[in-house]
């Protein structure tokens, strides 16, 4: 993980891996505006490591995953003995590009579809936002993926990050050794 550098992140005590991974914004046009991706890896703690790491994909579609890196690190204890945590802050969230637009809280449907139209118009100005679709994103996960050497994912979905999971495992079918859901009580 040489592509990775030893980082603190909050929440955490233990030392864990960060960096950035470039991506087209449209893979089309790999010249044209790149998104940088921000990625923590929580490395496994025991001796022999797995070469397959879980992925939390993060509900809402704009949080960050790396924002969990403490809580995923302590509730997996077991797990983190032979399996790094891997994650990726998706195009147009946090760290990635971040997308931000704030429509406060409209008085009625009329107000609401004009603060939306607004904030996708100011959005416009600054991405196409055309590429920040699920699928695309499954792209980026997966070129993280190889760019970091793993072989296949554990994919942990939450929310939202369960239907980024199925778009993934069927965009990449042998690449995924096993997909995890969050139920929700």
């Amino acid at each position: 993980m040489a592509k990775l550098h030893a980082c603190r992140v909050q929440g955490l005590d233990d030392s864990v891996l960060c960096g950035r991974f470039e991506v087209p914004e449209d893979r089309a046009r790999p010249e044209g505006r790149k998104l940088s991706l921000n990625i923590v890896v929580v490395p496994a703690t025991g001796d022999s490591v797995a070469s397959d790491p879980l992925v939390f994909l993060a509900g809402g579609g704009v949080a960050p995953a790396t924002r969990y890196a403490g809580f995923l690190s302590r509730a997996f204890p077991a797990l983190r003995r032979t399996r790094d945590i891997l994650l990726v802050d998706q195009r147009g969230t946090w760290n990635s590009g971040a997308l931000p637009c704030d429509v406060g809280v409209p008085q009625d449907t009329a107000a609401a579809m004009a603060a939306l139209r607004r904030c996708r118009d100011s959005l416009a100005t600054k991405a196409d936002l055309r590429f920040y679709t699920t699928p695309i994103a499954m792209d980026d996960l997966d070129a993280v993926r190889a760019w970091l050497g793993y072989t296949k994912l554990n994919l942990y979905g939450v929310s939202y990050g369960t239907k980024a999971a199925q778009v993934y495992m069927r965009q990449y079918p042998d690449r995924v050794r096993a997909a995890i859901r969050a139920m929700q009580q």
